[in-house]
């Protein structure tokens, strides 16, 4: 079926690979991708961009300005509130499984 042509020594190796992956996505999971940066920038750089490598994502904690979320979230309530009025301009003919 789908092995044919393929060696054993390319099987050991993408056993290998998928080992590594699993072992490195362990390692996101259990160390966590959150940064919460200090006065070292350098380290903070240095430790932000090898979570970045290892697991595609980086998190920086407490750098959120509280006042734009604020802003956000009364902006998404007001939406939320007045989402009749823009029913019309809502395109679902582009929309699958009766997604809503």
């Amino acid at each position: 079926f789908l092995t044919a042509g393929i060696t054993g020594a390319q099987m050991e190796g993408m056993s290998r690979a998928l080992q590594t992956h699993g072992e490195c996505a362990r390692r996101c999971v259990e160390e966590g991708v959150l940064i919460h940066p200090s006065a070292d920038v350098a380290r903070d750089a240095e430790r932000g961009l090898e979570i970045l490598k290892r697991c595609g994502v980086v998190q920086l904690g407490g750098v959120t300005d509280l006042a734009t979320l604020d802003r956000t979230l009364d902006a998404v309530h007001k939406l939320r509130q007045t989402k009749n009025e823009f029913k019309a301009l809502v395109d679902r003919k582009q929309l699958h499984d009766n997604r809503r």
